[in-house]
């Protein structure tokens, strides 16, 4: 906490005015020096002003508690899958439930803001059963899939640009062909939208931008790994282990509804084609940094799907309920 000292000359005061939403401008960044990540890229596709939040280091409160259980899931499956590229997995229950524990007592408990005892156990009863059908189920991505690479991160001129990012991994199939593997973590899934959205998803092609361009040659495509969160709640008058015990039980009888992947194969002229969209993407944002174009709000996306974290702050003017992270690209830290 800062300290406060109390002002005892007599006379008019000085208010110290508090940051609002009409004094955000661009921060002393720069796309080629600093890079962009198509997390924070897909942030000026839906809106400027949520681009101009995110550039500088905005997000709503609580963020952090929102997306544990996936921080852990993925902070595991690399693991996992490096420990397999050295030929040492070990997929016994007793190991994951190690490796859960001492995560929940290194990186989450007293560490989270607003996130209470019961709710951390709730999330990490949860992690644990899902992982524990996940090796069963994926049992040959280590016995069979040949990885290259895992959770690695990479930074290369475009243009003139700097994209910058971390793939969960690249493997090659049994023809010797490079494909990128995409963990995600979602509540619900809308599968004939999403089966939709992935022929020309951004991150996905993003990705494999940029593999092709490092290992010079062509990559097939991108398996989208998709990890469904429970959304089972601990009840009042059931013990946790009974808890954790439902959930088991629950993805042993339909594993698919909890695991599900997707192979999207992307031709040349897929890439070449998205190439031509990010060039256009980024130009138009280096002009909008450089003041040459202004900062609008798309109301179009404020309340879709989800209901936007910053809509609040739009409507208000004041950054209320929203916290600074410590950096711009927390997804590499």
């Amino acid at each position: 906490m800062p300290k406060i000292k109390k002002v005892e000359k007599v006379g008019k005061l000085t208010k110290i005015k508090k940051i609002t939403v009409a004094d955000l401008s661009f921060p002393d960044y720069d796309l080629s020096r600093d890079g962009i990540t198509q997390s924070l890229l897909s942030n000026v596709q839906v809106c400027r002003q949520k681009f101009l939040f995110a550039i500088n280091r905005w997000v709503k409160s609580g963020t952090e508690r929102k997306y544990l259980f996936g921080t852990v899931i993925h902070a595991f499956l690399e693991k996992a899958y490096t420990r397999h590229i050295f030929k040492d997995v070990n997929v016994e229950n007793a190991f994951i439930d190690e490796w859960v524990t001492n995560y929940f007592q290194e990186h989450v408990t007293g560490r989270i803001s607003g996130l209470e005892k019961r709710g951390e156990q709730e999330i990490e009863a949860r992690v644990y059963a899902v992982l524990t059908e996940y090796m069963k189920f994926y049992r040959d991505d280590f016995t069979e899939m040949k990885f290259v690479e895992v959770e690695k991160s990479f930074e290369i001129d475009f243009h003139g640009y700097t994209l910058k990012g971390k793939t969960d991994g690249v493997f090659q199939d049994k023809q010797n062909k490079l494909w990128v593997l995409e963990h995600k973590t979602k509540g619900r899934i809308d599968e004939d939208t999403l089966l939709l959205l992935l022929c020309f998803d951004t991150q996905s092609l993003f990705y494999v931008l940029v593999k092709q361009r490092q290992a010079k040659q062509s990559v097939a495509g991108v398996i989208y790994n998709v990890i469904r969160n429970p959304s089972q709640r601990w009840s009042t008058s059931e013990t946790l282990k009974k808890y954790q015990d439902r959930i088991i039980k629950e993805i042993q009888l339909k594993p698919e509804h909890f695991f599900k992947r997707y192979e999207i194969p992307f031709t040349p002229q897929d890439v070449i084609k998205f190439e031509g969209h990010l060039d256009t993407v980024l130009s138009e944002l280096q002009s909008l940094i450089q003041g040459r174009t202004p900062v609008y709000k798309n109301d179009k996306a404020c309340d879709g799907k989800f209901v936007c974290e910053y809509l609040e702050a739009c409507a208000k003017g004041k950054l209320t309920g929203l916290e600074q992270t410590e950096s711009l690209f927390m997804e590499l830290k």
